[in-house]
C-alpha cells in the first residue's frame, strides 16, 4: 500500500504483507482502516525487505539500538535480502510463520554400564579439525639387492682361428738377384681346414707388439717344421751338421709360444715344432742323431715323405694316446735332430724302437702336444693321423 508515492508495509497479526500480497488478498477496504498501522522508514535500497531482527523489534522499539542509536545497516545502506531470497530465513515464500525453524538437537550419548547395548557404547566420531602437519620424514634409503655374480662363460667357438708359423728362405731367380720369401707347406693348411679350423699364416720377423696382437685373436697355434733351431738357445757347442738356421724365425716363434702358453691356448708342434716346445721350456736337443746316438736307426731315409718307415709306441693315458686311439702307430720320418732332455713340466708320450723320443706333452696345460713325425702328410690315407688334427681343433673350440 502506497501513501504519497512511498511504499509502506502493514503489520497484521504479527504478519508483514508486501504491497503485492495486499493486492491479491480479499481484505475489504473497511477492514484495512481498522488495522493497526505503523509507518516504517524505507531503506535507500528501494523495494527490499527488512531483516528479521528489525521486524522483531520494530513494534516496541524505534529503529536503532537500546541507547537510541541507529544500526549500522540502516546508516550504511547495506542491501537486505527478502525472505524468499535469503538462504538463512528457513521458510518458503508466502509462509505466514515469521520464525525460522531451529535445527533438531542431536541426542546426547547416554552413559550405560558394561551390560548396556552396543549402540549406546559407540564412541563419538572424532573431530574433523585438521591436525597440525608435520614435516614429512623420508624413509631410510633401501640398499639395492646384491646382484648375483654369474660366471661369464665365453661363447663356444665353431670355427677357431689357428695360427701356423711360416718359414723364410732366399730364392735364386737369376744369378745376380736373390728374392726373399715366406713359405709353408700346403698339407698343414689343408689338414687344419678339413678338421674344422680356420688356418692363419703367421710370417717370420714379427717384432714389438705384433705377436701380442696376433695371439689375442687366435684360438690355437701350430708350430710347423723347417730348418734347425739355433744351438745357442740350448747348447754352447755347435755341430757342423746344423743347416738352415733362421734366428728371426726362432724369435718369432718364441714370442708366439710364450703368449699362447701363458694364455693356455692349445699348441701343436710338428717335427721342428716339437723340438722348439722342448727348447722353449729349457730342454735340449741332439744336434745330429747319427753322430751323437749310437745304435740309432736312420730317421731320414730315402722314402717318400708321405709313406711310413718305422713304428712309434704311445704311452697309455696321455693326451696323444687319447687323440690317436692306439698304443702303436706307423709314422714317417724326416728329421736328423731329436729331443735329448725334455723341458720343465713336459713328459714323454712317444718313443721309437731305438729309444729316440718321438713326442712330448704338458700334462697340466689345456693341450700342448708335440710329435716328431709329419702327420699332415699322412692324414688323408690314415684315420689315426687324422684323429690328431681333429682332437687339436676340438680343443681350440672349447
Amino acid at each position: 500500500m502506497s501513501f504519497g508515492g512511498r511504499k509502506e508495509y502493514i503489520s497484521y497479526r504479527h504478519t508483514v504483507l508486501s504491497p503485492r500480497q495486499l493486492k491479491t488478498t480479499k481484505i475489504s477496504q473497511d477492514a484495512l482502516c481498522e488495522l493497526e498501522q505503523k509507518e516504517i522508514p524505507a531503506y535507500p535500497a528501494g523495494n527490499k525487505y527488512m531483516s528479521d531482527h528489525y521486524e522483531n523489534n520494530s513494534r516496541n522499539n524505534p529503529p536503532g539500538n537500546q541507547n537510541g542509536q541507529t544500526t549500522g545497516r540502516a546508516e550504511t545502506g547495506m542491501e537486505m535480502k527478502s525472505d524468499s531470497q535469503s538462504p538463512s530465513s528457513g521458510r518458503r515464500p508466502g509462509s505466514r510463520s515469521r520464525y525460522t525453524r531451529k535445527p533438531r538437537e542431536q541426542p546426547k550419548p547416554v552413559e550405560t554400564n558394561d551390560s548396556g547395548s552396543k549402540a549406546s557404547q559407540r564412541k563419538p566420531a572424532p573431530s574433523r579439525r585438521p591436525s597440525t602437519r608435520r614435516s614429512p620424514t623420508r624413509p631410510p634409503a633401501r640398499k639395492p639387492a646384491p646382484v648375483p655374480v654369474r660366471s661369464q662363460q665365453k661363447p663356444k667357438v665353431t670355427a677357431p682361428l689357428i695360427g701356423l708359423t711360416a718359414c723364410f728362405q732366399h730364392s735364386l731367380k737369376r744369378t745376380d738377384i736373390y728374392v726373399e720369401h715366406h713359405y709353408i707347406w700346403d698339407p698343414y693348411i689343408t689338414a687344419i681346414h678339413k678338421a674344422g679350423g680356420v688356418p692363419v699364416i703367421i710370417p717370420v720377423g714379427l717384432e714389438g707388439r705384433y705377436p701380442n696382437r696376433v695371439a689375442e685373436n687366435l684360438h690355437g697355434l701350430v708350430l710347423t717344421g723347417g730348418g734347425d733351431i739355433d744351438p745357442n738357445l740350448y747348447d754352447n757347442q755347435i755341430s757342423q751338421t746344423i743347416i738352415q738356421v733362421d734366428p728371426r724365425k726362432d724369435r718369432t716363434e718364441f714370442d708366439l709360444f710364450n703368449l699362447a702358453f701363458n694364455k693356455n691356448l692349445p699348441i701343436l708342434g710338428i717335427c721342428r715344432g716339437a723340438q722348439f716346445i722342448n727348447v722353449a721350456l729349457d730342454g735340449s736337443l741332439y744336434q745330429d742323431i747319427n753322430t751323437q746316438v749310437k745304435m740309432a736307426s736312420t730317421h731320414m731315409p730315402d722314402f717318400p715323405p708321405y709313406e711310413p718307415c718305422h713304428t712309434v709306441s704311445i704311452e697309455p693315458g696321455t693326451k696323444l694316446h687319447k687323440a690317436l686311439g692306439s698304443s702303436q702307430v706307423f709314422v714317417n720320418s724326416i728329421h736328423h735332430q731329436a729331443v735329448k732332455l725334455h723341458g720343465k713340466g713336459l713328459v714323454v708320450n712317444a718313443r721309437a724302437n731305438d729309444g729316440i723320443i718321438e713326442g712330448v706333452e704338458h700334462p697340466t696345460k689345456r693341450w700342448v702336444v708335440g710329435v716328431q713325425w709329419h702327420p699332415e702328410l699322412m692324414w688323408e690315407n690314415d684315420k689315426i693321423q687324422a684323429g690328431l688334427f681333429k682332437t687339436f681343433v676340438d680343443a681350440c673350440k672349447g
